[in-house]
């Protein structure tokens, strides 16, 4: 991997995909000049139920839904690395949720399992926690100014 690879959270593709208030500060995040980002095939089945919950809650149109999933597929076809989640990563994301300290959820522990296997430096996020334990980690956070 090169010197900076960010993993970039779920939180941080729907702020963008939804327009939410920090949109344009994540947006300039993912445009980082020799930084490459990566998420994992786990972040895809998350940006779909998401993006679907906000489809059935009403915050977003179809027609929004569908644009959000095909600017997803947009991203990894432009270069976006989906890092493989393998079963070491579960253990490991079980061992992170068992500390009880974490209070990492389920899938956090296990973006945060699959980014450590891979060696990432940096984490895009808008979790406060999944922020507060990439810290605990030795993983820094992407500036979303």
């Amino acid at each position: 991997m090169p010197p900076e690879t960010c993993y970039v959270d779920t939180s941080a593709w729907i702020a963008v995909f939804a327009q939410e208030a920090t949109a344009r500060q994540v947006a300039s995040a993912l445009t980082q000049p020799e930084v490459k980002l990566v998420s994992s095939e786990w972040t895809r089945t998350e940006v779909a139920s998401a993006m679907a919950a906000k489809l059935r809650g009403a915050f977003i149109s179809p027609e929004q839904f569908e644009r959000a999933l095909a600017a997803f597929e947009r991203w990894v076809q432009n270069g976006l690395e989906l890092l493989t989640v393998e079963p070491e990563d579960f253990s490991t994301a079980a061992s992170m949720c068992a500390d009880s300290a974490s209070k990492l959820r389920a899938g956090d522990a296990l973006h945060l399992s699959v980014a450590l296997r891979h060696g990432v430096t940096q984490l895009l996020s808008l979790d406060k926690n999944m922020m507060h334990n990439a810290t605990r980690l030795g993983i820094t956070l992407a500036h979303t100014e």
